[in-house]
């Protein structure tokens, strides 16, 4: 087992949707080495256990959520991985995403039609940003898509959608999702998942979200990521 932990804390940063120099490319550029964390941190402000484990990113599920970035910022590309997350977990993968400059309230959608649009305030320095679900509850809504510390829900996926019935329990699934413009979409094992737009955000760093659970029984699993490679667009 190869084992290499990041070393995580509280360092200052500045603004976080800002380019980090990343250049455009028409060929696909590996984001993880399957060794070492080299290109990722964690976000200031938060801390979690994560370390590569057997060629894969694996985060530990605790009671306090926090999150894994890339050290540099896109904007417009096709983004591939594979993902396992043990069962009654949550997760997600994050796009043009980094931390709110102010204290920042939001309409916030929860996703159930049933379920009225409330306000939800979140505080500067949250990791906030577009997100693609990831989830093992029997609503299926893997690939889904949401904003992480704003406004909710954007595109919860509908009963009819093919991608709630590929996700595979307990065993590797591949995400591939594209970010042009105002224009995303998402594929779980093939199958269409989120296609909706949105123009908030143009730019920001990719991530993993490892969700805390209050669930005693849940603290200690994991959510592993693997075969990372982006092409900018």
């Amino acid at each position: 087992m190869h084992k290499c932990f990041l070393i995580v804390g509280c360092s200052v940063l500045g603004l976080l949707l800002a380019s980090c120099g990343s250049k455009e490319s028409s060929e696909w550029v590996t984001l993880f080495d399957g060794k070492t964390l080299k290109g990722w941190t964690i976000p200031s402000g938060y801390n979690g256990e994560v370390s590569v484990e057997n060629g894969a990113i694996t985060g530990v599920i605790s009671k306090e959520m926090f999150h894994l970035r890339t050290v540099d910022s896109y904007e417009d590309f096709i983004l591939e991985l594979e993902f396992k997350i043990d069962s009654g977990l949550n997760s997600g993968v994050q796009i043009r995403s980094g931390l709110l400059e102010n204290d920042s309230t939001f309409d916030y959608t929860a996703g159930r039609p049933d379920l009225p649009v409330t306000k939800r305030s979140f505080k500067a320095g949250t990791f906030a940003g577009y997100q693609f679900e990831i989830e093992t509850s029997d609503r299926s809504w893997t690939g889904g898509f949401y904003e992480e510390g704003g406004r909710g829900w954007l595109q919860p996926l509908m009963d009819d959608q093919p991608s709630k019935k590929a996700f595979r329990p307990g065993d590797w699934n591949h995400m591939r999702i594209m970010a042009q413009g105002n224009h995303f979409q998402s594929w779980l094992n093939g199958e269409q998942a989120a296609d909706h737009y949105d123009a908030k955000t143009s730019s920001g760093f990719i991530g993993f979200q490892f969700h805390d659970t209050r669930n005693d029984d849940l603290v200690g699993g994991k959510v592993r990521f693997k075969n990372i490679r982006i092409k900018e667009l």
